[in-house]
């Protein structure tokens, strides 16, 4: 299942599609597997979630159920339930912060997919063929 959102630039308006699985696997971001709940949730009818988003809820449930309540405080507690979960990087980078990088990447790579469309731009082909290498987009 993919993801899609609208991307409006110099070269027209496109539709820029994305895989969570993929992009969770590459970036081990774990706001792209609740993007992968939300969509499987709002599908009509919803729709079962994929086995790799079943795996990250079983291993963070252990994480989750692992922590000791008499032994830890709740302020630690909390940091232990949002590391498992992926979101408790200590000093690391914002997930949300990084979802957007990872997606202002990829609708920079379809622009510059316009680009080397209509105007036969070299070092936007190369730009265009790492981002497909880096996030496996397809070759339209």
């Amino acid at each position: 299942m993919s993801g899609k959102f609208v991307a409006t630039g110099k070269f027209g308006t496109h539709t820029v599609v994305w895989s969570p699985a993929k992009l969770y696997a590459k970036t081990g971001n774990p706001l792209f597997v609740w993007c992968e709940i939300d969509r499987c949730r709002s599908a009509d009818p919803p729709r079962r979630l994929p086995a790799w988003v079943l795996r990250y809820l079983a291993g963070a449930s252990r994480e989750i159920v692992d922590v000791d309540i008499a032994i830890l405080e709740p302020r630690a507690r909390q940091r232990r339930v949002l590391g498992a979960l992926g979101f408790g990087g200590q000093g690391g980078t914002n997930p949300w912060d990084e979802m957007i990088k990872t997606r202002h990447s990829i609708n920079v790579a379809h622009t510059d997919l316009a680009k080397v469309r209509w105007q036969k731009n070299p070092s936007a082909r190369r730009r265009v063929n790492r981002a497909r290498e880096d996030w496996d987009l397809p070759d339209h």
